[in-house]
């Protein structure tokens, strides 16, 4: 479960240790063991701590350069410096992210991450399925002729046995004689190696680039020299003495503003209590996005009705203005004027108001609060999991542009092959670790006492 490389169990990177296959893989629960917890642990304390703070300082560096630069500081020429070492670091930033994951790409790092135990799981219904997919998608002549490729071989294959058995039985032994292998079977074994070349080459995305928060992070930089382009092209000469005010412009750097603050997010991993805590707010996000795509459906159904039965009215005379007045009708901002010599007091009008607002507002935004609930009770349960499972995420990250040497004295340092020592100058099992607890703690307490065999 460490994960040193110097076994044979370890895979050949760290991509492939246990702790990768595990942080990778549905069963988030296994996190919550105590051996499991007991691992993380010591790899952040012991390294992975230093190594995250110093790559989230760098990000915070770079939100308070575009805070300031964009948003803060008003004086033309004190703001364009600013915003010109944003820049700097937004570049920085992104090369130092691709680097990363095109060395990844290059040394086949990450490469075949799937749990190879994956496979016994799926249903036998599953794999004869996909099997029969195969051989359907196979032309009829190339499956003729493989098909009667492997009935040879298997004839070979029995002639070779049967031989064999009867020189047992004859005392007869053929040691020296090479078997030469038959054009069939060489045909069917050039087959399978070119298949097998197919499916090494096929494109995976490098874990460094697989992760989340780094492609927020390209995001953010690619916008961030973006905006720098606009507005060096639109200021020309005169950058230190006027602020862009362009609509693209403000636009742009508007959407930086957003994404750099939730990308900034990734600091509070360093907590696992506020980790936990955001994990349970991502699967709430969720559910509030499925909620939205189902009402944006109904909001458009309906807005399309307001419009034409009201579209000589001015706050429904377009698409626009009748999307977002229906929209606000959910969030209680707008109110219509649907009393007798009202505005809005068009019958027609006011049955569409009526429908909707029992659909959206009183059905589906209360199952939205009870899929909430639901949510969390699920999730409560299992949100130090997911936490735990991220922090191992990001050990594995910084293990895998480590020093093998230095990971390997880390590793002999904790001396988890040495027997743990027990009471009575006697030796426990080796890899685990010992925790002692002050005398007063087991005071009127009948604990079980080891049993010595």
């Amino acid at each position: 479960l460490w994960g040193d490389s110097r076994l044979p169990s370890s895979g050949k990177d760290v991509w492939h240790t246990p702790m990768a296959y595990l942080a990778r893989s549905s069963r988030v629960d296994l996190f919550l063991h105590p051996v499991m917890r007991v691992i993380v642990d010591l790899k952040w304390e012991l390294f992975a701590r230093k190594q995250f703070i110093l790559k989230q300082t760098v990000y915070v560096c770079l939100l308070l350069l575009y805070f300031l630069g964009y948003a803060i500081i008003q004086h033309p020429l004190t703001g364009f410096v600013l915003r010109v070492l944003c820049w700097c670091f937004a570049l920085g930033v992104m090369t130092h992210i691709v680097y990363i994951g095109l060395r990844q790409y290059l040394n086949n790092e990450g490469r075949g991450m799937k749990n190879p135990h994956d496979e016994g799981h799926v249903p036998i219904s599953k794999r004869l399925a996909k099997m029969k997919a195969e051989k359907a998608a196979m032309k009829k002549e190339d499956w003729k002729e493989t098909e009667s490729e492997f009935q040879e071989v298997q004839e070979t294959e029995m002639e070779n046995l049967n031989k064999e058995r009867q020189d047992k039985e004859t005392g007869k032994s053929e040691t020296g004689i090479i078997p030469v292998k038959s054009a069939s079977v060489k045909k069917v074994e050039t087959k399978k190696q070119k298949s097998l070349v197919k499916e090494t080459e096929k494109f995976a995305m490098p874990p460094h680039l697989n992760n989340r928060w780094n492609q927020a992070r390209l995001i953010t930089c690619g916008l961030i020299m973006i905006s720098a382009i606009i507005e060096i092209v639109e200021m020309g000469g005169d950058i230190t003495t006027h602020q862009p005010t362009s609509y693209g412009w403000r636009g742009v750097s508007a959407a930086i503003g957003v994404l750099v603050w939730i990308a900034n997010l990734e600091i509070f991993m360093a907590s696992e209590r506020i980790a936990a805590f955001l994990f349970s707010m991502f699967l709430m996000f969720k559910d509030a996005g499925k909620f939205v795509l189902v009402v944006l459906m109904i909001v458009m159904g309906f807005c399309s009705a307001t419009k034409i039965i009201a579209g000589h009215l001015d706050e429904f005379r377009t698409v626009g203005d009748a999307f977002l007045l229906i929209y606000s009708v959910i969030l209680g901002i707008w109110i219509p004027h649907i009393e007798p010599g009202g505005h809005h007091s068009d019958h027609y009008l006011q049955v569409l108001l009526f429908i909707f607002g029992s659909l959206v507002c009183i059905l589906l935004l209360n199952l939205l609060v009870g899929q909430f609930t639901h949510t969390y009770e699920q999730a409560i349960h299992m949100v130090g999991a997911y936490a735990r499972a991220a922090r191992a995420e990001q050990i594995i990250a910084f293990e895998s542009r480590m020093d093998p040497t230095v990971l390997h004295r880390f590793f002999d340092a904790l001396n988890l092959d040495h027997p743990l020592p027990f009471d009575n100058q006697e030796s426990g099992p080796a890899g685990g670790i010992q925790l002692l607890q002050p005398t007063d703690v087991f005071v009127n307490v009948k604990a079980p006492k080891l049993i010595r065999i």
